[in-house]
């Protein structure tokens, strides 16, 4: 009888689709919103949309698995501690501590501690793919942001927009979990920007000169950020990053550099320096200059005149 080889063709075919697996035992914070099935509004796409939303607090021993979901989850630890199993890497989580991973994936999540709060969103859209491989570059990558309550409060404002059933919620979750996903990814980039030899981005000594230049000036840090197209904290953070001060804190230090030029270089009097410089009066500077070099301006202008 002539030898029957397998056919990988039709096995392929034969074999069955494996159901998505979700094992749960959660302890909800506050009532979960799910719209799972919500992908697109009057036939258009959006770059993202919000599956579900969650807030949970877990105690040591609660372990929950997932796979299979057209989704990809958006996940915070708020407090306590936890492990994330995914793409085969086990990675333990405190707070403040972000992952983003795909739900199509084998994952796992794991209470280490006996009081583990957590919120998460889970996400479907055009860019989860692109946006998952820039995050976590084939393994599993935690970035942990500098105030991750910007993180929480912006999972509030989703969970809040999905209640709303009107078509300008849903562009606005779209616009939150842009947001989301992108000012993470910037604040994980932000620490690998500066070069080696120090020298700063250009964006960041445009920014420096505006602040030297208009440093007598009220200067919004909002109006600044957004010329560089940043939302405000994001851009904080980040200018801190480079020169280890704020935008507010650089102005001032330009400030103080203009008086005491002007305090070796003039005769002006302590109120004409003041104004010069953008303090709001003769004493506010005073306090300031002593604040920063421990004596006042007038002890400084004498003990360099005795010089």
């Amino acid at each position: 009888m002539p030898e029957n080889k397998p056919n990988p063709e039709t096995e392929a075919r034969e074999e069955p689709t494996r159901p998505p697996q979700e094992s749960l035992s959660m302890d909800s914070i506050e009532t979960p919103v799910d719209v799972l099935y919500r992908r697109s509004l009057q036939g258009i796409e959006l770059p993202f949309t919000a599956r579900s939303t969650g807030k949970y607090r877990e105690g040591r021993g609660f372990s929950y698995f997932r796979e299979g979901f057209d989704a990809y989850c958006f996940f915070v630890t708020v407090s306590g501690a936890g492990e994330i199993t995914y793409r085969g890497v086990t990675r333990r989580v405190e707070r403040g501590d972000v992952t983003f991973v795909s739900s199509t994936l084998p994952g796992r999540v794991s209470s280490l501690t006996d009081d583990w709060r957590f919120c998460f969103v889970n996400i479907a859209g055009a860019f989860c793919e692109q946006y998952e491989a820039l995050w976590n570059r084939g393994g599993l990558e935690i970035i942990r942001p500098k105030d991750v309550g910007h993180y929480v409060e912006l999972l509030d404002r989703i969970t809040d927009n999905l209640k709303d059933p009107r078509l300008s919620a849903e562009l606005t979750v779209n616009l939150l979990i842009t947001r989301l996903l992108t000012d993470a990814l910037n604040e994980r980039c932000a620490e690998s920007e500066r070069p080696p030899d120090g020298r700063y981005p250009a964006w960041v000594r445009e920014a420096m000169v505006i602040l030297n230049e208009k440093c007598s000036e009220e200067l919004r840090v909002s109006d600044l950020a957004a010329r560089f197209y940043m939302e405000q904290n994001n851009f904080i953070r980040r200018f801190k990053r480079y020169t280890g001060k704020t935008p507010k804190e650089y102005q001032m230090a330009c400030r103080m550099e203009r008086a005491t030029a002007l305090l070796v270089g003039s005769d002006l009097s302590l109120s004409e320096i003041a104004a010069r410089c953008g303090f709001a009066s003769h004493s506010f500077f005073s306090k300031t200059f002593r604040r920063l070099y421990g004596i006042t301006p007038t002890e400084y202008r004498q003990g360099l005149l005795k010089s």
